[in-house]
This record gives structure tokens, C-alpha cells and sequence, in this order.
């Protein structure tokens, strides 16, 4: 699909797929000691706090244990506040900044192991592996194409695909599916902000009832918003030649990604208790097989099935 012709070595390269990582060369030693601090403040909570049990740990039992889909959303989200009359403020640890806290006094021992393991870290001698799973030449490779601005290197939308896409194809593609207006609106500015703001009114609403506590309350809002991303993954099942490209948005650290994570905390474990619910193709079998049917009986019912889902698809569509 793309009019660059690679040579072996960048094959060779691609071969091993998009999710191939190479050997890593020499440590850092600055990165390694970052992570043994971080490793040292885990302990030291870890021994300070033991296993207390957290408010977070009832909310999420409590959640858990509701039976009816209709019922918990009638009375949790909607008639009833989010906070609770014993619990307080709805607040859980995952919806929570990571503390940068350090426990100042710490037993002996703990100190003893830290001042051992900062010891022996200053006197390791680093160097890098001695073993790479990379040969000279595709490590060249990985220069060539990261390089290489006329080629777009996508994983296809179905399958292990690697697609190699000439760039102006990609972005005639992606102009394409953008001016329809059925869908997408062009807009002069970028709206993050403006997004920004009203999900921080919405939350501070909700924090003025008493609803969420504090440290809810200043997570669920982005500081530094990002714009969030669009690309495509090439659809090359249906076409090999100027394949559709099925459209993605990057909404990590976007004005609504935590309020969506917010609300999936509540709906997640209510989606079993739906009768349709079905969460993917082994659990369709596996109930066949404890409603006794016969192999014959569940190979019918599944292209029945089939049958009702594709019988009006227009294969060529995209």
C-alpha cells in the first residue's frame, strides 16, 4: 500500500511486529535511582499504614453488592446524592491524586535495608546488556523509519497487521471521514479549555453538595488539559488498496477522560446484570453448554445468530 520500496533489513524489522521491544542499553543511573526511592517510600508506608481497611474498600462492596440494575440507578445516581449518610463523601483511591507524602520516622530496620540498598546500588558498575535482539543492520532500521516521513506505519484494524501507508494517502483518508458533517463540526479554535471549564463547574457542584470529597473533587479535573488525539487504523479486511481507516481519539488527559472513568466506576459492575450482557465470544459457548443443547443445536442457534446480524450489511461499505 505504499509506494516506498523497503529493503530486507527494514522488513526484517517489521517482522517482528509493532509491540516488539528491543533490548534497552545502558541503565541509567539516575532512573534506577528513582525507582529505589520509589521503592523505599512503598515500604515505609507499607509499614506504617498495614492493612488498615479504607472507605474506598466499603464503597466499592457496597456497589458491588447491588442486585438490581434499575433499582441502583434510580436510587444511587440519580434520586439519591453520591454521598453516603455513614461512608460520608463518596471517595475512593482511584479517584484520588498520587500523594507525594514521606513518612519522616520509620523503624531501624527499614532504615537499615534502605542504607543497604543505596550502598550496593552506588557500587553496581553499569553497562548494558551483553546479549542484544537486534542486528546492526535493523537497528539502522529503526532510524530509517522513524525517519522516513513519506510512509505511515499503523497496526491494521483487525488481525497483527503491520500496514506500511504512503503519508498523503493516510491524510486524504483522515480529510476524508473529518468533512462529514453528519459527524464531525470544524470548529476555529481549540475548545479544550472552555470544555475544561465546564466539566470544573460541574464538579465543584457536586463537591458544594457534599456528594464527593476533596481530593475527588481536585482529580476529577485537569490542570493541563490535552487535545485530544485522532488517527486511524487501517481497515486493509475490506480493501487492499487505499484502505478505509477506522477512526481512533486519544482521550488520555482530555477534559472528560476522568469524569468517564467516574462514571464507569458505578456502571461497571451493574453491566452482568443486564440479561443481554455477553462478554465475549467464550461466554457465549459456555452458556450453551450449561443449557444442555447439542453441539448440532448450538451451531444452529450461532448461525441464526449470524445470519440476523449480517442479513441487511452492505459488505462493500465501510
Amino acid at each position: 500500500m505504499s509506494d516506498t520500496e523497503l529493503q530486507p533489513h527494514q522488513i526484517s524489522l517489521l517482522e517482528k511486529g509493532l509491540t516488539f521491544c528491543p533490548t534497552p542499553g545502558e541503565p541509567d543511573m539516575a532512573d534506577l535511582k528513582r525507582d529505589l526511592d520509589t521503592f523505599h517510600r512503598n515500604v515505609k508506608l507499607r509499614a506504617h499504614f498495614g492493612k488498615k481497611v479504607e472507605k474506598s474498600q466499603a464503597w466499592s462492596r457496597q456497589i458491588s453488592m447491588s442486585s438490581s440494575l434499575d433499582s441502583h440507578i434510580e436510587s444511587s445516581l440519580i434520586e439519591e446524592p453520591l454521598g453516603d449518610a455513614i461512608l460520608g463523601p463518596f471517595d475512593h483511591r482511584l479517584f484520588k491524586d498520587k500523594s507525594t507524602w514521606i513518612l519522616e520516622n520509620t523503624p531501624t530496620m527499614i532504615d537499615s535495608l534502605i542504607s543497604v540498598n543505596e550502598l550496593n546500588l552506588a557500587k553496581t558498575k553499569l553497562h548494558a546488556p551483553l546479549r542484544q535482539n537486534l542486528r546492526k543492520d535493523e537497528k539502522l532500521a529503526v532510524k530509517e523509519l522513524a525517519n522516513n516521513r513519506d510512509i505511515v506505519i499503523k497496526k491494521a484494524d483487525k488481525g497483527s497487521c503491520v500496514v506500511i501507508m504512503n503519508t498523503d494517502d493516510y491524510i486524504k483518508e483522515g480529510h476524508r471521514q473529518l468533512s462529514d458533517s453528519k459527524f464531525y463540526k470544524k470548529v476555529d479554535r481549540d475548545l479544550s479549555e472552555e470544555h475544561n471549564a465546564k466539566v470544573e463547574e460541574l464538579v465543584n457542584d457536586i463537591h458544594n453538595r457534599n456528594e464527593i470529597s476533596y481530593d475527588t473533587a481536585v482529580y476529577l479535573v485537569h490542570n493541563q488539559p490535552r487535545t485530544a488525539q485522532f488517527y486511524l487504523l487501517p481497515k486493509i479486511h475490506k480493501s487492499l488498496n487505499n484502505p478505509p481507516g477506522r477512526p481512533i481519539v486519544s482521550a488520555n488527559e482530555c477534559p472528560t477522560e476522568r469524569i468517564s472513568q467516574f462514571v464507569d466506576f458505578f456502571l461497571k459492575p451493574l453491566i452482568p446484570n443486564i440479561k443481554s450482557y455477553l462478554r465475549d465470544t467464550s461466554s457465549l459457548y459456555i452458556g450453551d453448554r450449561r443449557s444442555g443443547q447439542s453441539s448440532k443445536e448450538q451451531h444452529f442457534g450461532h448461525s441464526r445468530c449470524l445470519q440476523f446480524i449480517y442479513q441487511h450489511r452492505d459488505i462493500g461499505s465501510n
